[in-house]
């Protein structure tokens, strides 16, 4: 009788740290999971960085601007992007996630995020569309003369370029990548902390 009711007792209790153990394992796995670099992202990495050329590029209002313009000697993360491509609006959602952290730790000015879509002027309106229908506020801007997107050989989107202060491409990152990672965050801080030294 007595162990019928030990049983009774600690199989649920043995159920229930087993149970405990397999979802702190699930918790570990994540942490280490976001504490690596996405293999698209150590892919990427240019092994000689080249100079951004300083190509046209327009706000959605059509105002015309150059790379340097807009990036002043900032971190820069060039997003090639179509808004009918669903890899990139997730990847632009993820990266807007990265640009409030940053922003939440006073950062925010350290990196610029460049989302850019080779359309005309008159598409403007799809962009539009694509960027209040997925609930992104990152600043858009479209490659009108497709300078930019002939300059860097888009061949694929979504393409993200990480421009180091320099103005040198060190990372070419083709098509979708987890952006909300510590290590990606990280790694992008740890290139504004060079280009400061």
């Amino acid at each position: 009788m007595r162990i019928s009711k030990w049983l009774t007792c600690a199989v649920p209790a043995l159920l229930a740290l087993s149970c405990y153990a397999h979802a702190a394992e699930q918790v570990l796995q994540h942490r280490r999971v976001q504490e690596i670099l996405p293999r698209v992202f150590v892919e990427g990495k240019v092994s000689r960085g080249f100079k951004v050329s300083n190509k046209f590029l327009a706000d959605l209002d059509g105002t015309e601007l150059t790379l340097r313009d807009i990036a002043q000697d900032r971190v820069c993360v060039i997003v090639f992007w179509a808004p009918w491509n669903l890899d990139s609006v997730m990847l632009l959602q993820g990266i807007q996630r990265v640009s409030e952290n940053l922003a939440a730790k006073d950062l925010g000015d350290t990196v610029v995020f460049l989302p850019i879509s080779d359309v005309g002027i008159d598409d403007v309106p799809t962009v539009l569309r694509a960027r209040d229908s997925y609930g992104l506020t990152l600043p858009m801007y479209i490659d009108v003369k497709h300078e930019l997107f002939d300059y860097f050989d888009v061949t694929a989107i979504p393409l993200t370029l990480i421009v180091n202060r320099k103005g040198e491409v060190i990372y070419r990152i083709v098509g979708y990548m987890q952006w909300e990672n510590t290590a990606v965050e990280n790694e992008l801080l740890s290139i504004v902390n060079q280009a400061q030294e």
